[in-house]
């Protein structure tokens, strides 16, 4: 055998060698794609449970790093004075009244005015009372045909609060007038109407919800009945509605 067989052997068996160099390499690649097929879910969850750790101690350390400056931070003192508002208030009562039990001048009372033709709800007092010869004043100035009080009777004038909180129909107006109150004797007797000219402003008024009215209503009673009431929203048998004492 010559050098030049000897090259050629040569060749040859290292053609040979690379080939299944190649082949064994390919092997380990897809042996190595095919474990990473299998084991992806698994690397993938752990990258993300990693992540998630991450960010969230990231947040916890941006917490606790804001709480430490906002205690470092020095307090702004406050220079503002309170404001006090120093005018009296009317005392609330949300408790059902009865003639037994009528609320004192100055009470706020709610009610509910239920009918056939109105439903509606509300807050009343009866702020202040004038009987005698100062309510004949008042009403004789309010106007000179009003007549003075018969004999055995006097004028008793009633400064009223309402309010309308609420109403079945929102969109309605109630509508509130002398007549709507009514004085009751201390012994328990409904007093009649009668006509006469209160000063101004009188309780006469068109009230929305929320919309509310201060005024006047003037009754004629007995001199000798010291202690009459004032009811609003009786029902027609009597009962029901608030009550207002008079003195």
């Amino acid at each position: 055998m010559n050098v030049e067989d000897d090259k050629i052997k040569m060749t040859h068996l290292t053609s040979e060698e690379i080939k299944k160099r190649t082949l064994r390499s390919w092997s380990y690649v897809g042996a190595g794609l095919i474990i990473v097929v299998f084991l992806w879910p698994f690397i993938s969850n752990t990258l993300n449970g990693t992540a998630n750790k991450l960010e969230t101690t990231s947040a916890r350390i941006n917490t606790i790093a804001s709480d430490m400056e906002n205690k470092v931070q020095p307090q702004a003192k406050s220079t503002d004075v309170p404001k006090t508002d120093n005018k009296p208030t009317a005392t609330s009562n949300p408790l059902p009244t009865s003639r037994s039990k009528p609320a004192s001048i100055g009470t706020t009372i709610d009610f509910t005015n239920s009918s056939i033709i109105e439903n509606y709800n509300g807050q009343l007092s009866v702020d202040e009372a004038i009987r005698g010869d100062k309510a004949w004043r008042l009403i004789e100035k309010e106007n000179k045909f009003n007549e003075e009080a018969p004999e055995g009777k006097e004028y008793l004038l009633a400064k009223l609060s309402i309010k309308i909180s609420g109403n079945k129909n929102p969109d309605a107006k109630v509508s509130i007038s002398k007549s709507d109150f009514t004085l009751v004797s201390s012994q328990g007797k409904d007093y009649k109407f009668f006509s006469v000219v209160a000063p101004e402003p009188t309780i006469k008024s068109e009230l929305y919800v929320n919309a509310q009215h201060t005024g006047y209503v003037a009754f004629l009673v007995d001199k000798n009945d010291s202690e009459p009431l004032i009811t609003f929203a009786r029902k027609s048998d009597g009962t029901g509605g608030v009550w207002f004492k008079t003195k």
